[in-house]
């Protein structure tokens, strides 16, 4: 009976000091995104603003708040905000070179595709041993 005994208290002194030795505070890991670029939108008379995650914000102005309007597709970071005199639209440009534009008005905006710095996707189809032998020849 005290065999048992001193191996239970035993295993809760083991448990107490690996607890003491590895415990630590926990923490945020992410913390708010940076705003990528700011924008006048000449349609609607809106700022609006991409941060970082892909969060698109928007504000009429004059010290008024900001207001989370949109959201990039996943995958994609956003580098600049480009405004446009011609016409009154918005663009946001992605690090993955595609390029969106902001439809519609506040609250209903959407971020469409608008177009590609690379162009299309390069085709998927595998050369075949002839092609590669006759490509580096």
């Amino acid at each position: 009976m005290a065999r048992r005994f001193f191996y239970v208290c035993a295993g809760l002194f083991l448990l107490a000091l690996s607890y003491q030795l590895g415990a630590s505070t926990a923490t945020a890991q992410a913390g708010n995104p940076s705003i990528v670029g700011v924008a006048w939108r000449l349609t609607d008379g809106h700022a609006y603003a991409a941060a970082s995650d892909g969060s698109v914000y928007a504000t009429p102005g004059y010290c008024a708040g900001w207001t989370r309007v949109g959201q990039l597709p996943a995958g994609e970071t956003p580098t600049e905000v480009l405004d446009g005199d011609v016409g009154g639209s918005m663009d946001v440009m992605c690090a993955s070179g595609n390029v969106y534009t902001v439809t519609g008005a506040i609250p209903n905006i959407s971020l469409v595709l608008c177009s590609s710095i690379y162009g299309s996707p390069s085709p998927a189809a595998r050369a075949t041993w002839g092609q590669l032998k006759a490509r580096y020849r």
